[in-house]
């Protein structure tokens, strides 16, 4: 049965004025409701976790407005409970995002308020100094949002040897060579000016992604070319109706295990929006939307699907609930409400085992 960890905000700042978090909190999915297990507290504002399933790790950072923040490793116990391996000072301000990758031993936060990429060693969860600090250049049109770089995002090129970083302040997607850290990253693609790109996955086919922005509701389906350091834009859809682009600001896009549907989350109108993936045999996927949906709460900040694919639970940030919905494993489309718990500001979601 699958366990599943929930960052949160314990502290107040300007964008969750009324935090009540009590740090990592974890999850278990049952028939008819959603268990808590166990609460890890004394961590400062978790709100975003990383999990090596190979090691048994999750891997966190503490968000901090106004000065370095952290990040920590915890083992998953027999008894499901984390416990702490390390904890570190972080190089930038604003950590909003952080990525492990077990297969180098290495962990990269993405700092919003500094706007750079911070990469690290890890051994088994001990974690060093860092190793490269890359800071970006660039803004956007958007002036109280985009009058500098913040870096949103880190993701892995698909063949492990690379990373994609969105940068929601200069309306980029970067991309950087894991063996050259500390050479100039490559602009991969400008994304249209006022966007502000803020969170991407990959398709199952490895050479297409869709890339959800913050500033302007859209889901960007993208082709990479064979290097990874540029891409095209072969679609562009709306994630709300045309009356609620002015309010919403969509916050994680995540694709169904069966690889039919991608989900995103639209916080401040409160919906999630499911898109339909049609395939054709040597043809670009094409998407297609297929349902909006309430997201059972105030703010959903994350979104993750449960890896049989019969799930998705929502972090109703501002409401204190985890809700979720349950999905078709076989179409990938979404089915009737699914059970809710209460949680203090739950800000990310990502499944253990």
């Amino acid at each position: 049965m699958s366990i599943f960890a929930v960052g949160s905000y314990t502290e107040d700042a300007p964008h969750v004025p009324d935090a009540r978090g009590e740090g990592i909190y974890l999850i278990r999915p049952e028939k008819d409701r959603l268990s808590l297990l166990s609460t890890t507290r004394g961590v400062q504002n978790p709100a975003y976790l990383s999990w090596d399933p190979r090691e048994k790790l999750l891997y966190c950072i503490s968000e901090n407005q106004n000065d370095h923040g952290a990040l920590g490793a915890f083992k998953l116990s027999a008894h499901k409970r984390l416990d702490s391996i390390s904890n570190t000072s972080g190089a930038g301000r604003a950590n909003c995002h952080i990525l492990n990758m077990p297969e180098r031993r290495l962990v990269a936060v993405a700092s919003y308020t500094d706007g750079c990429l911070s990469i690290y060693p890890s051994d088994r969860g001990r974690i060093g100094g860092a190793l490269a600090e890359i800071r970006y250049a660039g803004s956007g049109p958007n002036q109280a949002r985009q009058k500098a770089p913040h870096a949103h995002q880190a993701v892995p090129t698909p063949d492990g040897k690379g990373l994609l970083v969105a940068d929601l302040g200069s309306d980029t997607v970067w991309y950087h060579g894991l063996e050259e850290l500390t050479a100039p990253p490559a602009a991969a693609l400008a994304v249209p000016a006022g966007y502000g790109p803020r969170h991407m996955a990959f398709d199952p086919d490895g050479r297409h992604a869709y890339l959800l922005c913050e500033l302007r509701p859209e889901l960007l389906l993208l082709r990479f070319a064979p290097d990874w350091r540029s891409a095209v834009i072969l679609d562009e859809l709306d994630t709300v109706p045309p009356e609620e682009q002015g309010k919403a600001a969509p916050a994680a896009v995540k694709i169904h295990p069966s690889g039919k549907s991608v989900a995103v989350s639209n916080r401040f109108v409160n919906t999630i929006t499911v898109f339909i993936i049609e395939r054709s045999h040597g043809v670009s996927p094409q998407l297609r939307k297929a349902a909006s949906l309430p997201s059972g709460g105030k703010t959903p900040r994350d979104i993750e699907f449960s890896s049989d694919g019969g799930l998705l639970l929502i972090a109703n940030q501002d409401s204190n609930m985890l809700s979720s919905r349950r999905f078709s494993p076989e179409s990938g489309l979404p089915l009737e409400e699914g059970p809710e718990l209460e949680l203090g500001t739950p800000a990310c979601i990502v499944e253990l085992e």
